[in-house]
């Protein structure tokens, strides 16, 4: 079943929204606020996540933002339910990667219509990447250090390259934002910045990039388990692993290194 996520501090409405979805066969997960409900996201892994914007303790600008820079959340659709139709709130919405909006009050029926849309671009988007991956699988010579190919992004400045040298030698190891920015002296929020402005993605993402491709590179060239290389590339749960690795090349990675194995091994006997 379909994991409707609803995050909406009014209980009335919050009641409302379940009580319909699950009529329309979704299976549904509530938060009362914005803090419980980027727990529940990172928890259940929705399919989609319905959220009201004026909320306490994390408005749904917050929720959104935070969703955004995690990859396991990153591309859950989001629409936003506001009272509020200014050209100001879309805007700032849209920026930070919302999907949709929905103005108070709206029908049933504009709910599911926001819903199956965003469901169907998301089964495109699914059915794209999965044709990309499977060429990438059958190519004949797959990228082995294909982290250095973003080194140049980061050479824009000093720190930058910091960054880049940290994560390189440590990958390995429990790093995390806090740690990188530790280590260069600078306040999370603000590195956080600092490499998405000059490289597109951020800091936590590059952590994770660096981490399945050196375990793609393992898998090609050792002979070592797959929970072995999840531990060896800094993996505390290997069920972390295996969502990070199929969210990259778009299959798990003992399928990964029998599609690519055989090919590699022909092209360097």
């Amino acid at each position: 079943m379909t994991k409707v996520l609803v995050i909406e501090n009014e209980q009335q409405t919050r009641e409302l929204l379940t009580e319909y979805l699950e009529i329309e066969g979704f299976e549904t997960i509530n938060a009362a606020n914005g803090l419980i409900g980027v727990e529940k996201a990172h928890e259940y892994l929705p399919d989609i996540t319905i959220c009201d914007i004026a909320m306490p303790k994390l408005d749904g600008y917050g929720v959104l933002k935070t969703l955004r820079q995690n990859l396991d959340t990153a591309i859950i659709p989001l629409i936003f339910l506001t009272g509020k139709n200014t050209q100001q709130e879309v805007r700032k919405g849209m920026e930070l990667g919302a999907n949709d909006y929905l103005i108070k009050p709206f029908t049933p029926e504009e709910l599911l219509r926001a819903i199956l849309a965003q469901l169907k671009q998301r089964t495109l988007f699914k059915q794209w990447f999965a044709v990309k991956s499977q060429v990438i699988a059958q190519s004949p010579e797959p990228e082995i250090d294909e982290f250095v190919q973003f080194s140049s992004l980061f050479t824009s400045c000093e720190h930058l390259k910091k960054v880049y040298d940290f994560i390189n030698t440590h990958y390995h190891e429990s790093i995390s934002l806090r740690d990188v920015a530790k280590h260069l002296g600078f306040c999370p929020a603000y590195l956080t910045g600092l490499v998405k402005k000059h490289t597109g993605e951020p800091l936590n993402r590059w952590i994770i990039k660096r981490r399945v491709t050196a375990a793609r590179t393992l898998l090609l060239e050792t002979e070592k388990s797959v929970e072995q290389i999840a531990e060896a590339v800094g993996y505390q749960s290997i069920n972390h692993f295996f969502r990070q690795f199929r969210q990259y090349y778009g299959t798990s990675p003992k399928a990964w290194r029998k599609a690519n194995c055989q090919s590699y091994f022909s092209l360097n006997r």
